[in-house]
């Protein structure tokens, strides 16, 4: 899985908390048999972090985190 690829995976799940403007991934929405793949989406865009192809706060922003 590339990287962008991983992003839109990830994009699905961001969910409006309680909390008025805060965002989080909500991983209670991702489907049993879709479960792999976002795994492999986070193990991605973490590992793209690790080599410093980005940084977490680049990633938050291309998730729609922030």
């Amino acid at each position: 899985m590339e990287l962008k690829e991983a992003i839109q995976v990830l994009k699905d799940y961001v969910k409006y908390s309680c909390i008025p403007g805060q965002k989080h991934l909500d991983f209670s929405l991702v489907n049993i048999d879709h479960l792999p793949e976002v795994q492999k989406a986070m193990e991605v865009a973490q590992s793209a972090i690790i080599r410093g192809e980005m940084t977490r706060d680049d990633l938050l922003k291309k998730v729609n985190l922030v």
